[in-house]
Order: structure tokens, then C-alpha cells, then sequence
């Protein structure tokens, strides 16, 4: 967390506590979400797209690490941009970017969805894996006596979705 790797924890009095929620969104997406990725990676004819941070990531049996090293075409890009070359650059086969991140990925990624369709690319496909910051937070408050006096998200995340 930030807060402590930049020594900000330091700087704050001892009366206030602070907790690490759950990691990036890549280290919470649901077994039955990678587990969706690895069988379509396991596919004929079908290209998965993702970034780095997804492959060695494992599901309920698998990875898509290992699903590469058993033969499927798994490729890591950069951007989803990338996904969309790799698309056009096969269109014989169904090229598949796994949409992962916060609020902050999603609005490339549905740039990226509006570009193939307005190119004609009818291979490419996004499987939308990503996580939201509010109801993540009301569930939290929802949970009954939560003594806690402020929540502070990842600074990516505040700046899209505001303070209210």
C-alpha cells in the first residue's frame, strides 16, 4: 500500500489505524472468472489476449500460463489497442482480450470494443472481468457496526469515480 511504502504511515498519529483491503484486481477475480479464461484459451482457432499480470494467476486448475505452455496462443499486450492489431492482424481466428482493472481500464477497453465495430473487426471479443470500487465499499458499510471513519481508495480510482 502506498500509504506505508512512501512513509506517510509515519506522519499520522497513533490514534488512527490503517488496514490494507484487498489487493489489485487481478489478485481477487473469482476462480470461476479465470477459470472462464483458461477454457476459452483452450479453444480452436482463438487467440487470448491479457496483460502480464494475469498469466501466472491460477484458477480452480489451471493458469493462463500454463494453458500457454500446453499449446494455446495466449498472448500478453500492452494495451488493448494491442489486442485490437492482433485482431486484425488474424482475422481467421476469434481474438479475445481479458478486460481486467478498476473503473479506470474499462473506458479504453469499451473504446477499443466501438473501434473494432466501427472497422468491421468481427474477431475481436473482450471478457469484462473488472472491479468496481462502490459497491465494493457499500457492501463493507453494509455489513452492520463497521467502526471506521474514512475509506481511501487507490488515487487512479478516486479521480474517476469522485468523492461522492
Amino acid at each position: 500500500m502506498a500509504v506505508f511504502k512512501h512513509g506517510i504511515r509515519q506522519l499520522l498519529p497513533q490514534t488512527i489505524k490503517m488496514l490494507s483491503g484487498p489487493g489489485c484486481p487481478v489478485c481477487v477475480t473469482a476462480n470461476s472468472d479465470l477459470d472462464k479464461a483458461i477454457a476459452l484459451a483452450h479453444l480452436p482457432n482463438v487467440i487470448i489476449t491479457t496483460f502480464g499480470d494475469m498469466l501466472r494467476v491460477p484458477g480452480s486448475y489451471s493458469s493462463l500460463q500454463l494453458a500457454k505452455a500446453e499449446g494455446s496462443d495466449v498472448r500478453v499486450v500492452y494495451s488493448v489497442q494491442d489486442a485490437l492489431q492482433i485482431a486484425k492482424d488474424n482475422p481467421d481466428k476469434s481474438v479475445i482480450f481479458i478486460g481486467i482493472g478498476f473503473e479506470t481500464t474499462a473506458p479504453t477497453i469499451a473504446a477499443s470494443i466501438r473501434q473494432a465495430e466501427e472497422e468491421g473487426i468481427d474477431n475481436y471479443y473482450v471478457l469484462p472481468l473488472h472491479k468496481l470500487c462502490p459497491p465494493i465499499m457499500k457492501a463493507i458499510l453494509d455489513m452492520g457496526e463497521v467502526r471506521l471513519d474514512g475509506i481511501i481508495c487507490p488515487g487512479h480510482v478516486s479521480a474517476i469515480i469522485g468523492s461522492h
